[in-house]
């Protein structure tokens, strides 16, 4: 009788589709705030500013985007920073062009101290020195962005290999579906309609007890069906 196979390209696809089910909503996070590229350069160049937009725009390199690498400083733990993409979402007329900012050709680590920078400084990205005052409030909405995009980074582990703890408990598809319904929905649709022809003849075993014992399997279901239910 042909049965279906856990081989290992299917228990990649799973592994995969299991992986997508928070992807959605951790790229909707990883979004950061439209006013954080204003504030951030408003207070960097907040004594020059207008000096800078009183000379010819020639001066100057002209950007549009600003990666924000995060902090560094007393008490901050590097490892929790993200890159955060920011682009200016206002009109800045000087530029003769919406969305873009004037940036001085030559930056170098001298000029830290004044910007409220750490780090190389380069006008693409910016690393924020925590201790810099003006930093505060941007600091605070920093680490709730960062720490948002980490627990679903997190959910989405546990989802994946509790999903890997079953498919690897079994060597056939046809007891896994016994164990754990939802998962096909994590299926690819020529593995299912190959399962369709079975004739399925095993009974539930010993292993679907034991594996519902170190698997939350209604978790499970609940993120699968969240899932199905926001498409």
């Amino acid at each position: 009788m042909t049965t279906v196979r856990f081989s290992e390209d299917l228990r990649s696809t799973i592994g995969i589709k299991a992986k997508k089910i928070f992807q959605e909503r951790i790229e909707e996070a990883e979004v950061a705030p439209d006013n954080w590229a204003g504030n951030i350069y408003d207070l960097a160049f907040k004594d020059t500013k207008k000096m800078m937009y009183d000379l010819p725009k020639g001066y100057f390199r002209i950007q549009q985007n600003l990666n924000f690498n995060g902090f560094r400083g007393t008490g901050w733990d590097e490892s929790f920073n993200r890159v955060a993409r920011l682009s200016w979402q206002n009109l800045d007329e000087k530029t003769d062009q919406s969305n873009y900012r004037r940036f001085p050709y030559d930056m170098s680590e001298t000029d830290n101290e004044s910007l409220g920078l750490t780090g190389v400084v380069r006008s693409s990205g910016w690393t924020l020195n925590t201790d810099d005052p003006r930093w505060r409030d941007i600091k605070e909405e920093y680490r709730e962005w960062c720490q948002k995009i980490h627990t679903l980074e997190q959910e989405q582990k546990m989802f994946v290999d509790g999903v890997k703890e079953v498919i690897n408990a079994y060597s056939t598809l046809a007891p896994a579906l016994k164990a754990w319904p939802a998962l096909w929905d994590l299926i690819p649709e020529e593995k299912k309609e190959k399962h369709r022809e079975v004739l399925v003849r095993t009974k539930a075993s010993e292993t679907a007890k034991n594996l519902a014992e170190e698997v939350d399997l209604s978790k499970l279901t609940g993120h699968v069906t969240a899932n199905k239910l926001t498409r």
